[in-house]
């Protein structure tokens, strides 16, 4: 289900270890991860990698790489260890995204099997 521009943010501010299950952002949290959002789509827009308007929910197939790219743009001042899969995960999702647009396939023989 696609998910709107609150829900990634307060998905990211998990994943970054600010934010708990169920609590909600402070204000300055809450704008700071608004304005990452704002930042990765404005970078993914200019590398072709959006297929969504600026205003529409991200698209299901993008939300998890989406929460990714931000939770690592806003990754200063985590610890080691959770910092190190923040910046794993977000390479490895701008690779998934690049891969999804261009309809790029793992397997070469997976198109000529269908």
């Amino acid at each position: 289900m696609p998910k709107s521009k609150a829900e990634c943010r307060n998905r990211a501010l998990i994943k970054t270890g600010k934010l708990a299950i169920g609590q909600t952002a402070e204000a300055q949290l809450a704008a700071s991860m608004d304005d990452a959002y704002d930042q990765v789509y404005a970078r993914l827009k200019n590398l072709g990698l959006v297929t969504w308007g600026p205003a529409d929910d991200v698209p299901d197939e993008f939300v998890e790489d989406v929460v990714a790219i931000m939770a690592f743009e806003r990754s200063e001042g985590i610890p080691d260890g959770r910092y190190m899969r923040l910046r794993d995960d977000a390479s490895r999702a701008l690779n998934g995204i690049s891969m999804h647009v261009s309809g790029y396939y793992e397997n070469p023989r997976e198109v000529e099997d269908f």
